[in-house]
């Protein structure tokens, strides 16, 4: 697991979520799971863009080697 990239993200999100479940209305505060939603979407996101870059990394360290 990504630590830093959890703690990056966390408290903003945490933050909104509280927000949203404080400030809307009760008939719209079930929207405030799309917080949470969009928290991991950005968090897996990230994780898969930076291995995709490592690799590609690791693959053109590689041709130059040869």
């Amino acid at each position: 697991m990504h630590w830093r990239k959890l703690a990056l993200l966390l408290p903003p999100f945490i933050l909104s979520f509280y927000l949203l479940i404080t400030y809307l209305p009760e008939t719209l505060s079930q929207y405030s799971i799309a917080v949470a939603i969009l928290f991991w979407i950005i968090y897996y996101g990230w994780v898969f863009i930076e291995e995709k870059q490592k690799e590609k990394l690791n693959k053109d360290s590689t041709d130059n080697i040869k």
